[in-house]
């Protein structure tokens, strides 16, 4: 009963504080014990949970897309405990080809409150599959230009008779 009191969640029952659930910012929920809500999220423990490494964290922080954290009494970052969803939104945004310059754009829509976010979320998101199309096609004429190339190498004998060398040097192979 004394251990209830102390509890940091009011009158909570220790052993429900033990195991909390939690709304997770993606799909469903997940479970989340009581030391990871007590112990302060540094900069390792927010990279491991993240699963980054602790220099991505720093340069996270300095681009923006982190808040500075506060720090405890030992001089360690102690960042909120939101901190890991962003840094996971933040991979899976570069997963998908983002920019960090506009995933900082995703982020601060996000959170706004204009009412307009979403028609600026599916813009960038437009403009990324606009992108990838460009990508796609650059890609594709350079994989015909290279198999073309391949096809009149005949894969043995001195370099000075090898027809991709002579490409690569004297040809205009711009077309992709």
């Amino acid at each position: 009963m004394e251990r209830e009191q102390r509890a940091p969640f009011g009158r909570v029952h220790a052993s429900l504080l033990r195991m909390l659930l939690t709304l997770y910012l993606s799909t469903g929920f997940r479970l989340i014990d009581e030391a990871e809500i007590m112990e302060p999220l540094t900069t390792g423990r927010l990279a491991q949970q993240g699963q980054v490494n602790i220099e991505t964290i720093r340069y996270y922080e300095r681009q923006g897309l982190l808040q500075r954290p506060s720090r405890l009494p030992s001089g360690y970052r102690s960042f909120p405990q939101e901190s890991v969803q962003r840094v996971r939104f933040i991979k899976r945004a570069q997963k998908l080809g983002f920019t960090l310059h506009e995933i900082k754009e995703l982020l601060s829509l996000r959170v706004g409150r204009t009412g307009q976010e979403i028609a600026g979320v599916k813009q960038l998101a437009k403009t990324k599959i606009a992108d990838i199309e460009e990508k796609i096609r650059v890609l594709t004429g350079m994989r015909a230009i290279l198999k073309d190339l391949e096809t009149h190498c005949p894969g043995n004998g001195p370099a000075s008779g090898c027809p991709i060398l002579e490409s690569l040097e004297h040809a205009d192979i711009e077309r992709a």
